[in-house]
């Protein structure tokens, strides 16, 4: 009987904390888009996960990838959850952007380019009002936020970096990103832009085998920056897909994706357990560095 109480109370607790972590709110605030809509800023739909307590905490924003934000159920998708838990866990609150659907798109994985919503124009003024939005809340320490995406959020947080993002950002009120972290993004418009560079610290993380967005521009752009004298890294995963963070055991091949019919091929996503676990140290030790303690 004690063994089986002291299960319940572990189960119970357990619980408790999956569903402190799991907490979520749908909130909304306007981008910083309004130069390129005419003068009209779009409302962006965000879902926000938060500790426990009154807070102030760190928070991070999160760049969904081109497949958007939400999963099979019209709930946000698993790898959007799993990393916004992850964070919540850290300690910081997790603030997860929706950029394609308040602009009536669902993809952007299907569609070349020019798209519709860029990695370069519309995210990161998204990013840009995300940043406004969380530095409104009382719960949020407004100099400690970090910005973060995956693919297509990925190259959103390259051009979030980049010295013209930087400025606009300027004319905020409030402090800038502490940090910034891109997930296997598209690096060959950055490192085919001459003048791209950034002031902020930048982390890459990529896997060495992915054919959707390749690592070698990745580590050309890091290369570049480095020799400039800026704070980039680079973690290279040797063997790992796209999508090597992915939560679960995912792996399938698209032919129908824009970068896939571009080359007449197959792109893969792939989850990478060994890769997974290391990106997740690797960020969590980057948060930890840049934001403080929690």
């Amino acid at each position: 009987m004690r063994r089986l109480a002291a299960l319940l109370v572990l189960m119970c607790a357990g619980t408790a904390a999956g569903l402190a972590a799991s907490a979520q709110e749908v909130v909304h605030f306007p981008s910083r888009d309004a130069d390129l809509t005419g003068g009209k800023a779009t409302e962006l739909t965000a879902y926000l996960y938060r500790p426990d307590g009154p807070g102030p905490f760190a928070a991070v924003v999160m760049h969904h990838g081109c497949g958007g934000m939400y999963g099979r159920t019209g709930a946000p998708s698993p790898h959007t959850t799993a990393w916004a838990r992850h964070f919540v866990q850290q300690g910081y609150i997790a603030l997860a952007v929706d950029s394609f659907r308040p602009r009536g798109h669902a993809e952007m994985c299907t569609k070349p380019a020019p798209q519709p919503v860029r990695m370069g124009f519309e995210r990161p003024r998204d990013a840009a009002g995300a940043l406004a939005y969380l530095q409104s809340r009382t719960d949020v320490k407004p100099d400690r936020v970090a910005d973060i995406g995956w693919s297509h959020g990925g190259g959103t947080v390259l051009f979030t970096a980049s010295r013209l993002a930087t400025n606009l950002r300027r004319q905020m009120a409030g402090p800038d990103f502490r940090t910034l972290i891109a997930f296997y993004p598209p690096c060959l418009p950055a490192l085919s832009n001459e003048r791209y560079g950034t002031t902020l610290p930048l982390l890459i993380l990529i896997g060495e085998a992915d054919d959707w967005t390749p690592a070698p521009p990745c580590m050309a752009l890091t290369d570049h920056l480095r020799r400039k004298g800026e704070a980039v890294d680079l973690a290279l995963y040797p063997g790992a897909h796209h999508g090597f963070d992915g939560p679960g055991n995912v792996s399938i091949t698209r032919t129908d994706a824009a970068a896939a019919v571009a080359r007449g091929g197959v792109v893969t996503l792939a989850t990478d357990p060994v890769a997974r676990a290391d990106a997740m140290a690797r960020v969590d030790a980057r948060l930890a560095r840049d934001l403080g303690a929690p």
